[in-house]
């Protein structure tokens, strides 16, 4: 295993496949080593965790700056984690990775329903057909039926818009949700 002084990344290859460089060395134990690249609200839950078990995290929020302009949060993290607690922080993230999906997300979902639309009438239109659901029928009602039945919810990383998209999966149908504007689309 080597370390790239440049991005702080771990490599087992001659040249860092982050930033192509190839002065390498081996990692001292207080080095900080890239880890990995989360959304906020997963990387919140993991930087408390790895707290907890007395590993330092240090992470660098990084997304778009538009963002910023408006009063959101940049969207996602870049964590670092000390090379000596390197496999530690793996094994608290593989818990959280397979424990943080469809419950959590679910929750935020639910807990958004007033920040739910369309980006236009044909989307609406395009769910309603998917779904067989008539005019007269409230739409949202039917698609909250569909969260809170969900047999799988699955953040998928960043979407086009730079946000993260949510994946509602039921039996007959694939919902999505960005994370942040809570637009939906089939």
């Amino acid at each position: 295993m080597f370390y790239c002084e440049n991005c702080h990344t771990l490599t087992e290859g001659s040249v860092c496949h982050r930033c192509k460089n190839n002065k390498l060395r081996e990692p001292n134990l207080e080095d900080f080593c890239f880890f990995v690249c989360v959304n906020d609200f997963f990387g919140e839950m993991f930087i408390q965790a790895c707290k907890n078990e007395g590993i330092e995290c240090i992470y660098k929020p990084v997304g778009n700056g538009v963002r910023s302009h408006v009063a959101l949060s940049l969207g996602n993290y870049e964590l670092y984690v000390q090379y000596e607690k390197y496999n530690k922080a793996l094994d608290i993230y593989d818990f959280f990775a397979q424990n943080y999906s469809t419950d959590k997300l679910r929750e935020k979902i639910l807990k958004n329903i007033n920040l739910w639309h369309f980006e236009n009438n044909k989307v609406e239109k395009k769910i309603r057909k998917k779904l067989k659901i008539a005019q007269d029928v409230d739409v949202m009602q039917i698609i909250k039926e569909n969260v809170e039945r969900a047999r799988r919810i699955e953040d998928v990383g960043l979407m086009v818009n730079n946000e993260h998209g949510l994946v509602v999966k039921n039996d007959n149908i694939i919902l999505w949700f960005s994370s942040e504007s809570f637009e939906i689309n089939i």
